[in-house]
């Protein structure tokens, strides 16, 4: 699965598991902005949904 198509089934995920507000471009700015300032805090259960979404799919 290409990345583009990864950030796409996150989000979709995140919507139906947490009733999400935000936009598609709002969810990836917010866990790419993580990766390089690991002050940014996100709900732990929110980054537990997305780690094993992606462990799901092997990657």
């Amino acid at each position: 699965m290409c990345y583009s198509a990864q950030i796409k089934a996150d989000y979709t995920r995140f919507v139906r598991e947490y009733g999400a507000v935000h936009s598609i471009k709002d969810f990836f700015d917010l866990f790419w902005r993580r990766l390089s300032d690991p002050n940014i805090q996100v709900p732990r259960a929110v980054e537990i949904g997305v780690c094993l979404t992606r462990d799901r799919r092997g990657a």
